[in-house]
Order: C-alpha cells, then sequence, then structure tokens
C-alpha cells in the first residue's frame, strides 16, 4: 500500500498550480473548429475547440466577449489566445480565452465583412437607388491614379469606342492611408467642376487586398453613396470585389470594361444605324405601296365614279326621313291636342261643380248667419237697452233716477231718461 495518502483537492491544487506556473501555457494561440458553443446570460461564452484528433474546452468571459468583432458560430475555423487553467472543484482545464480571430481569413477580410453588412442594412446597395448610366456621354470624369495601366486602358477604350466624349482626369492616391481621403476629396471636386460631367469612373488596376483596400474604406463608400453623378468603379481584377463595387451605380470587372460600360461603341451604332435605315426604308416603301393600292381602289370606287349616284342615293334618303319626320309630327301634334282638349273639358266641369258647391254652402252660411242676427230678434218685438256709455243694460241695478239711456228697436234709437225704477216682484 503507498505510504502517501492525497485527498482529491490536494491533487487539484498541485496541477493547477503546476500548470499555472508553466509559461508554455500562458497567452498561447490554438488553432482549432468552434463546436458545442453556448452564449451565456452573464455574457460569458462557452466552447469546445478541436481538430482531427482532440477537444479542448474554452470560455471566454464577458468582458472579453464584448470586444468581439464578429459572432462565433459552430464549424467556425479560428485562432484562440489565451492561458491554460484548471477549475479545482471539478479537476477540468481549459483554455481562458482573451482574443478570437479568423484562420485563414484575417483581420482585413473581417473588417471588409463587417462594413459590407453595415452598408447593405442601411440600404447603400439597393438596386433601386442605383442611377442610371448615360448612354451618350459628352464628359467623362475619371478618378485614379495618373499613371499605370488604367488610366491607358480608360482612355484608350473611349477614344476608340466613342470618341466624342471628353475625358477629365482627378488624379488621386490609391493607395496607402492617405488614399481614402484623397478619393473622396476627388469625387466632391468632380461634383463641382466647371464642366458638368455626366459620368464618373472611379478605381485602379490589380494589386494585393492590401494595395486596395483604399476602396473598401467607409469614406470613400460615403463619398459614392452621397455623389449625384453616376459612378462606374472599377478596381483590381475581375475576381476583385470592394465596398465600393458595391455601392457604386454599376461595377466594372476592370478599368477597360468601365470605359466599354460608360460609352456606346461608334462601331456599333454605325451598324445598328445603317440596319434602322434600311428597316425605315422598306416601311417607307411599303407604306407607299398600301398607300398606292388604296388610291387605286379609291379611283376605282363605283361612289367616285359616279358622284351623282351617290347624291341621289342619300337625296332619296334624305327625303324618306322627312317623310317620316313630318308623319311622326302630325301624329304627335294631334294626339296632344287630343289630350289637351280632353283635360280642358274635365277641368271645366270640375270647376263649375265646385263653383255651385261653394255657392251653395255660402247661402247656407249666410241662412244660417241671419237667424243668429240681434237685428233678426228685434224684428220680433224685442229691444236692446243701453246706458249713457251704450254698455248693455243687464239688470236694474245698473241704473239710478235721472240716468239716460239708449233703447234700440228694429228700426231706429229711443233715448229715455229714467224716472221710476222697479224690481220683478216689487
Amino acid at each position: 500500500m503507498a505510504s502517501n495518502i492525497f485527498k482529491v483537492s490536494e491533487i487539484n491544487a498541485y496541477i493547477k498550480n503546476i500548470i499555472e506556473q508553466d509559461h508554455n501555457l500562458v497567452n498561447i494561440s490554438v488553432q482549432g473548429e468552434i463546436s458545442n458553443i453556448t452564449n451565456h446570460s452573464s455574457g460569458h461564452i462557452y466552447f469546445t475547440i478541436k481538430d482531427e484528433k482532440s477537444q479542448l474546452r474554452a470560455i471566454m468571459f464577458s468582458f472579453n466577449a464584448k470586444n468581439l468583432k464578429f459572432k462565433l458560430k459552430e464549424g467556425l475555423k479560428i485562432i484562440a489566445i489565451g492561458t491554460v487553467k484548471l477549475y479545482e472543484p471539478q479537476g477540468t482545464y481549459s483554455l481562458q480565452v482573451v482574443n478570437i480571430s479568423l484562420d485563414g481569413i484575417g483581420d482585413l477580410f473581417l473588417q471588409y465583412e463587417q462594413l459590407k453588412q453595415t452598408l447593405e442594412q442601411k440600404g447603400w446597395f439597393a438596386q433601386a437607388i442605383k442611377k442610371p448610366i448615360p448612354k451618350f456621354p459628352r464628359n467623362i470624369g475619371v478618378i485614379t491614379a495618373p499613371t499605370g495601366a488604367a488610366i491607358r486602358d480608360i482612355i484608350t477604350t473611349i477614344h476608340r469606342r466613342f470618341p466624342q466624349t471628353n475625358i477629365y482626369l482627378f488624379p488621386c492616391l490609391v493607395q496607402g492611408k492617405e488614399a481614402k481621403y484623397d478619393i473622396k476629396a476627388k469625387i466632391t471636386a468632380a461634383q463641382n467642376f466647371n464642366v458638368p460631367l455626366d459620368t464618373l469612373i472611379v478605381g485602379r488596376g490589380g494589386g494585393s487586398i492590401e494595395d486596395l483596400w483604399a476602396f473598401n474604406e467607409f469614406e470613400v463608400a460615403e463619398a459614392i453613396y452621397q455623389c449625384p453623378i453616376p459612378i462606374i468603379s472599377s478596381v483590381g481584377h475581375e475576381i476583385d470585389f470592394t465596398i465600393a463595387d458595391f455601392v457604386a451605380d454599376l461595377r466594372a470587372p476592370t478599368p477597360t470594361a468601365a470605359a466599354e460600360l460608360a460609352t456606346p461603341d461608334q462601331k456599333e451604332l454605325l451598324t445598328y444605324l445603317h440596319q434602322q435605315y434600311k428597316t425605315l426604308i422598306t416601311l417607307i416603301k411599303n407604306k407607299v405601296d398600301n398607300y398606292q393600292v388604296t388610291l387605286n381602289n379609291l379611283k376605282n370606287n363605283y361612289w367616285l365614279t359616279t358622284p351623282q349616284a351617290l347624291y341621289e342615293k342619300r337625296f332619296h334618303n334624305y327625303q324618306v326621313l322627312r317623310h317620316k319626320f313630318n308623319q311622326i309630327t302630325d301624329n304627335f301634334i294631334n294626339y296632344n291636342l287630343n289630350q289637351v282638349s280632353y283635360y280642358y273639358q274635365q277641368l271645366l266641369t270640375i270647376i263649375q261643380n265646385s263653383l255651385l258647391t261653394l255657392t251653395h254652402h255660402k247661402n247656407n252660411l249666410i241662412a244660417k248667419l241671419d237667424l243668429l242676427s240681434p237685428l233678426k230678434t228685434l224684428t220680433r218685438g224685442y229691444s236692446v237697452t243701453y246706458d249713457s256709455k251704450q254698455k248693455i243694460l243687464l239688470s236694474t241695478s245698473q241704473v239710478q233716477n235721472n240716468d239716460k239711456i239708449i233703447t234700440r228697436l228694429s228700426d231706429g234709437l229711443v233715448y229715455s231718461q229714467v224716472t221710476d225704477i222697479k224690481e220683478e216682484g216689487k
């Protein structure tokens, strides 16, 4: 039996001490593929780095994870920088990661993807905002290096295809730290140029990703996006794609292709015009032939050869229509005259009957009124007595001796003076 017996915690502590004192395990770079990734609510990221033979647990704490410039995902190939640590309670070791870069892509490509994604979300790449390239430009501005194959190819191609176009060069830096500012300044200068430009070609010849990097900068993308002049980008070779290509109104794979896209080919135009000329001549000839056939038909037309017959037919139709019109008019008038006469008689009868009814009613009312008249009563021997104020006397109490009274008879008035008053029953 072994003489030394250790606790588990003692073994873990011992191994932890050995690992953490080994400088070969501090700030090491580990290459592998991400798997079993877990994003904890605390902000920590737990994952496994693996290769074809082994796996290594890894953790990236939140204060380091927030500095990541891309999102970790399953299968992503990375290079992780960190220190190997042992977690004593479980006796497990892992790599505590402080920084992660993409393996085989590099930081430049990472920046490229981030800016591309940002600008795409802003809508700077949308096809709906792209400006059309003029078909027949009179003035083209070129923003590129003043020497090199790019500017020579552009000038040669434009002069060959459409020599009527004027070319204005805005020389600028196309690589280096200051290139992005120079390109932006020249795009602004082109907008304020004393000659109105129809199209701008912005670009350079081929090179490494570092050489072309100025065209992946935000400053250049912003200048292209805000420029009111249609822009054709031509950066590098056909396989090279820059941020400027996506923002520009049109992307050309090479400077030569940019010049071709910016101008029509005068040879093709002449060929097209010649074809159109031939087509036009054919159309005119067909039109003339058709009009000749029509003219011949008109010349042999019966009505044109015998206009009197046309007149007589039209006059006959006129006579028929006139006769029908007169017939219809007479029938209409006769019918309406009978109707008017009938309604007149009806109305006259109604008026006469109404007058008789009203007269009879009036006589009845007069007779009733006459029966109710006080004067009618007076003719039967009655009279009406008033006081001196012409107020009707209804009681002996309304008069006194010597009062003057007026008596109304059927044929006049009698004025009297009261000498005596006798009440009924006295």
